[in-house]
């Protein structure tokens, strides 16, 4: 591992400076992730804490999606991670849990959900003192682009499921949900 390569993204300055200071062997830009210059398929993993908000990046190769600022972390990171690299997000629920499948939609054409947690909505509290709920995803790039089924499971609309092969579990639950071959449904 010592031809390893590690880069950073920070937007806050005091943080950035820090990271420079603690990993002075990695590449850490502080700046906006938008404005990174990184070519797509360059690294192999990218792992990160995504913004959560209710606003969009100017971004003018994502601009037409419209994506939240949380998706669009995770959507510009699939881009950046080799066919076979694994995306490991922190994210808010949002990306999970809303109406609109259409981000869902995007990245079950590019990626494989490998993984899936919600955390409980008391998990930042201590040390953030926010109540926010969120989602721990990992994803692993395709290849090429997939229209494979996509699935979303029944009920109360906790889980959408992006690759039917995949099982997923609600963080402190016994609930799960599984998508069969042509509809999805609670499972036993």
């Amino acid at each position: 591992m010592s031809d390893m390569r590690m880069y950073g993204v920070e937007l806050d300055s005091v943080s950035g400076r820090i990271a420079r200071q603690l990993y002075q062997k990695n590449n850490i830009a502080v700046q906006g992730f938008e404005t990174t210059s990184f070519p797509d398929s360059f690294f192999d993993a990218v792992i990160g804490n995504v913004p959560f908000g209710q606003y969009k990046v100017a971004d003018s190769r994502y601009d037409r999606h419209n994506f939240l600022i949380h998706d669009y972390f995770i959507a510009r990171s699939l881009d950046l991670v080799r066919p076979g690299g694994v995306v490991a997000v922190v994210t808010s629920s949002g990306t999970m849990d809303k109406q609109n499948e259409s981000v869902r939609k995007y990245i079950a054409h590019r990626a494989d959900l490998l993984g899936a947690v919600r955390l409980p909505d008391n998990a930042f509290l201590r040390n953030a003192n926010t109540g926010v709920v969120a989602d721990i995803l990992f994803f692993q790039k395709r290849d090429r682009m997939s229209l494979e089924e996509f699935c979303q499971a029944s009920g109360n609309g906790t889980w959408r499921i992006y690759n039917r092969k995949h099982t997923v579990r609600k963080a402190g639950s016994d609930s799960k949900a599984r998508c069969g071959s042509t509809s999805c449904g609670s499972a036993p």
